[in-house]
């Protein structure tokens, strides 16, 4: 996906021909397990608009309904391998717990969706140790953390890192993550960097990451306020798929979102403050999907039909 402007050596194409020799063929998988993560915090509310405060405390349960719901229509995911973490049941410890285990469960000839839903953004971060910048995920807390970057240090929000490496220990065949989450796509060079890394261990499967939005970008809520923009239009257009393929529902939904928000800010639906100052406009109104998918996985799932 991006030029790293520098010629590789002999050696390293000599291994990148091999690690990406026995990505999977396009055989149905044995399983499909689905694990979704919606965390609405108690804390979040906006000021002076208790009614658009409860729309958005509803919206991850509405949201993890909603996908779990699209999801099992158009694949073949047995209510055995769904798990679904909300709220309180997704804290960090939570979230570690679910993806060991879904590590565990999960074959290598099967196929895995993770769907994760919560608030998060583009800042300073600890990782391993080390300070860093990158997407955090804010995880289950029952107040707001007063320091964000102790948040990610002490083990109550994630960074996107740390997810990432949690599902590298997921060995299935093929494996799609959907995160809906603001900033999201700052975890896109997380994702990039280390898919090298991950074949050279002997990984032979596939893995596509879709983001909300771009890394300087708001992942907004739908006009009704209690479903996320995103995640409600990808819902609807797989409910509504007669075939073709996963990566068909995603362009759609993709550019439909982009479109809504820009039609929304500029009909008056969005605050004058927001739509008259450039940086605030860039960050609300123009949220964009994206996705990492190097070996073209969303085009290869064949949606079930009717």
């Amino acid at each position: 996906m991006i030029s790293f402007g520098r010629l590789l050596t002999a050696g390293l194409i000599s291994f990148a021909a091999t690690a990406l020799a026995p990505v999977s063929a396009l055989s149905a998988p044995h399983k499909t397990h689905l694990l979704t993560i919606g965390v609405c915090p108690p804390w979040k509310k906006i000021p002076g608009n208790p009614k658009a405060t409860a729309g958005m405390a509803a919206g991850c349960k509405n949201d993890v309904e909603a996908m779990t719901k699209a999801l099992r229509k158009v694949m073949p995911i047995q209510q055995a391998e769904v798990t679904t973490l909300l709220n309180e049941q997704a804290t960090h410890a939570g979230v570690v717990g679910a993806m060991r285990d879904l590590a565990s469960e999960a074959g290598d000839h099967d196929r895995v969706v993770i769907y994760v839903n919560l608030h998060g953004g583009d800042m300073p971060a600890v990782y391993k140790g080390y300070r860093t910048r990158d997407e955090v995920l804010a995880l289950y807390t029952v107040e707001e953390p007063r320091d964000f970057l102790k948040a990610s240090a002490d083990g109550r929000w994630m960074t996107a890192r740390a997810f990432r490496d949690l599902v590298n220990q997921v060995q299935a065949r093929e494996i799609v993550v959907i995160f809906d989450s603001c900033d999201s796509g700052g975890a896109f060079r997380d994702f990039e960097y280390n898919q090298a890394g991950r074949y050279g261990t002997g990984w032979n499967g596939r893995q596509a990451v879709i983001f909300s939005a771009h890394g300087d970008q708001l992942a907004n809520f739908s006009a009704a306020g209690d479903t996320a923009l995103f995640t409600s239009i990808f819902a609807r257009g797989l409910t509504a798929a007669k075939g073709g393929s996963l990566g068909d529902v995603f362009d759609e939904a993709r550019i439909q979102t982009h479109r809504d928000i820009r039609a929304r800010c500029k009909s008056g639906g969005t605050p004058a403050a927001i739509t008259k100052n450039h940086r605030a406009y860039l960050a609300y109104c123009t949220q964009m999907p994206r996705a990492y998918d190097p070996y073209g996985l969303l085009d290869d799932i064949a949606l079930k039909t009717p």
